[in-house]
């Protein structure tokens, strides 16, 4: 587990994200994963979103791990993304892409190492492609 400058154990970790449309702050405890998610009836058909993110206190790293995905007139899909930040490592300014160009918003977000990903479109699985 990480130490302060006293010596003493961190009993959280605080981190930005981007979560519907604009920054949130959330706070992690070591070992005990802070989920988000949401989902629901589209006009089309339905769809999620789901982020997970942990602090392993064992090896010092924040695990995060995004998924989405929902049905529509095309068929269903998903996409699904895993990675980590070591605490006190790299990261970013945090950017609203709603404007053109995009605003810089003066925080800064983990810079996320990514470890997997992927996306099915079970339609076109299905189709052969």
């Amino acid at each position: 587990m990480r130490k302060t400058k006293r010596n003493q154990p961190v009993q959280s970790v605080r981190i930005w994200l981007w979560w519907h449309g604009s920054p949130v702050r959330i706070t992690l405890k070591p070992d005990v994963p802070v989920e988000l998610s949401t989902g629901g009836p589209t006009e089309e058909g339905w769809s999620y979103e789901n982020e997970s993110y942990e602090w392993d206190s064992f090896s010092g790293r924040v695990e995060c791990s995004l998924g989405s995905g929902g049905s529509d007139c095309d068929g269903r899909h998903s996409y699904h993304w895993d990675g980590s930040w070591e605490i006190g490592g790299e990261t970013r300014e945090m950017m609203d892409h709603e404007h053109n160009p995009p605003k810089p918003l003066g925080i800064f977000t983990p810079q996320w190492d990514r470890e997997s990903s992927g996306q099915r479109d079970h339609s076109a699985e299905a189709a052969g492609y």
